[in-house]
């Protein structure tokens, strides 16, 4: 049941991955040549950049991907607020698992 749950959160995880490559490559050549990059309080750009700047979240994905990828493939690498033992090594595992496929949804979905 967990394989099918993780197979499921990294098929999400990549297919957005892909399509924000997909999306950005598409729409690139009807961005204008000045895009804003940053916004104020009130929702006004006040930094703008070249539109290259476009590529800043798909790569930025890729990198976030990449990272949690290994994460996940070794779970002794990760921080745990209390010891790891024989007992709670596998729930302990799982309950990390499926937060940072979680995490990582949620932060493509968000940018």
């Amino acid at each position: 049941m967990e394989d099918a749950l993780f197979i499921v959160f990294d098929l999400l995880n990549l297919g957005l991955v892909i399509f924000l490559w997909w999306f950005t490559i598409k729409n690139y050549k009807a961005l204008p040549q000045r895009i804003p990059t940053h916004f104020d309080v009130e929702g006004k750009p006040d930094n703008f950049g070249n539109k290259k700047y476009a590529f800043f979240t798909p790569i930025l994905s890729i990198i976030f991907y990449i990272g949690i990828f290994f994460l996940i493939r070794s779970p002794e690498s990760a921080n745990f607020p209390f010891e790891i033992n024989d007992e709670n090594r596998d729930v302990q595992f799982f309950i990390m698992n499926f937060f940072i496929r979680w995490l990582f949804l949620l932060i493509c979905l968000i940018f």
